[in-house]
């Protein structure tokens, strides 16, 4: 199961108001449905268009995305953990455990500064812990091969469900 999440950084408040105030829960429809129109409500329909990511976002934009630690974000509440890799502790790592040596703080930032735009999330199952293992991806690039890229997580391929990072960062 998929689904995309619009956002914008810094929606003025203004905008925010004007959407909140035009649309109830009867109006839910006519967002979703805006390009099923007739050819000849084009002109009157292009204004409604052109603003529906920005709807979207407004709508969206009160679920609550937050970067946990540099592989695990929390979006509505869920806990959504990058499948096949493994960034360092936040708090360092507990004994007898073997974890990533670096800086958690920066990998937890990296991550920070990569969620900003249109994100979806591949749900691929569910580690020990109970967090959804999940491919998640912003503007159509893999948030787990960034992270890669930008050495803040290490690639663990027990954990990565059959290969779908690695064929995926490829």
């Amino acid at each position: 199961m998929a689904f995309a999440i619009y956002l914008i950084p810094q929606l003025r408040a203004e905008r925010q108001a004007e959407f909140l105030a035009a649309s109830s829960p009867s109006d839910e429809d006519s967002l979703f449905s805006v390009h099923d129109r007739n050819d000849d409500k084009a002109d009157a329909n292009r204004q409604s268009t052109e603003a529906l990511p920005i709807m979207i976002s407004s709508l969206l934009l009160a679920a609550a995305i937050t970067v946990v630690d540099g592989d695990t974000l929390r979006i509505n509440g869920e806990r959504i953990r990058l499948l096949g890799i493994d960034a360092p502790e936040i708090h360092g790592c507990r004994q007898g455990r073997v974890c990533v040596p670096s800086d958690g703080q920066a990998s937890k930032r990296s991550l920070e500064a990569i969620m900003s735009g249109q994100i979806s999330v591949q749900r691929v199952g569910q580690d020990r812990y109970g967090r959804t293992l999940a491919q998640v991806y912003v503007r159509g690039r893999n948030v787990a091969c960034e992270q890669l890229r930008r050495g803040q997580a290490v690639y663990v391929g027990k954990w990565d469900n059959g290969g779908l990072l690695a064929a995926d960062c490829r």
